[in-house]
């Protein structure tokens, strides 16, 4: 299920996005007695806020990204409970390669979890449109 992820501050060199509350729908029980917010759906939200900054530098509001490959840290998980902002800032690019750095912080600044994406601007192949 998709999060939707509010704009909190956006300029040149960052983006700072707000998942709201962490709620306790949002952490189905793979821990027997912690509502914890699943990796996947953190690195699903770090994954969009980076997609949103590229659109924003790149001018391109309907540009589309693929990930290439990722580092993944999360060893602090956010909880119910808690809300969590991400921030994104562009550490590398070249041509339409690049690389953004994304931190989740929790209401106490507290992190939750970072990843390093490693992602490539989507080229519609030369002579072939989507219908």
């Amino acid at each position: 299920k998709n999060v939707n992820l509010d704009i909190v501050d956006l300029d040149n060199r960052s983006l700072t996005t707000s998942m709201g509350m962490v709620k306790p729908e949002m952490c189905p029980g793979h821990f027997a007695h912690t509502r914890a917010l699943p990796v996947a759906i953190l690195s699903q939200c770090f994954l969009n806020s980076s997609y949103m900054f590229l659109r924003h530098l790149s001018q391109e509001v309907n540009a589309k990204f693929v990930l290439k490959g990722c580092i993944l840290d999360a060893n602090q998980l956010a909880t119910a409970g808690q809300s969590v902002a991400i921030h994104v800032e562009l550490t590398n690019f070249c041509d339409t390669f690049f690389t953004t750095r994304c931190i989740g912080k929790n209401q106490l600044n507290e992190i939750v979890g970072s990843m390093i994406c490693y992602i490539e601007k989507f080229q519609e192949p030369v002579g072939q449109k989507r219908l």
